[in-house]
């Protein structure tokens, strides 16, 4: 919403969640009240909006409302130092499968499918857990 609608609310959470990862925990009162507000402004501005038609909400009403439907979940990361600020690694992880898929167009069999998903998830473990790439395949063929 923030870069491709330029709605106002959205610049606001954006900005207010990028200074969250950052200070974590330590005024999430304030921090609450005031994504409450940013909430309701949003929330304003698309009841503000023209209709799309008789049920049809737009895209960032849709996101807003799930914002405050969701809000405990949105800021659990100031809470729980387990909960990561973003969910980047879990799209990083995707983003090669769908990759490999535009580029050759998907794979010839489903046992190649399932290689190239084993593969890929063994070295993403690997890398989580920080440790050595070719370390471990090495150790992983030895075995």
């Amino acid at each position: 919403m923030e870069e491709i609608e330029k709605e106002p609310w959205a610049f606001e959470m954006s900005r207010l969640l990028r200074i969250l990862s950052r200070i974590k925990a330590t005024a999430f009162e304030k921090v609450s009240i005031r994504c409450d507000q940013i909430i309701e402004n949003g929330l304003s501005f698309h009841e503000n909006q023209e209709a799309l038609g008789k049920r049809k909400k737009r895209t960032g009403h849709n996101l807003i409302l799930r914002l405050k439907k969701h809000k405990d979940a949105v800021l659990r990361f100031l809470l729980n130092p387990k909960v990561p600020f973003t969910n980047n690694q879990a799209e990083q992880d995707i983003r090669m499968m769908k990759v490999k898929q535009k580029i050759s167009g998907g794979f010839r069999s489903t046992v190649g499918a399932e290689t190239f998903c084993t593969i890929r998830g063994f070295l993403s473990t690997q890398r989580k857990q920080k440790n050595n790439i070719f370390d471990a395949i090495q150790l992983a063929l030895a075995q």
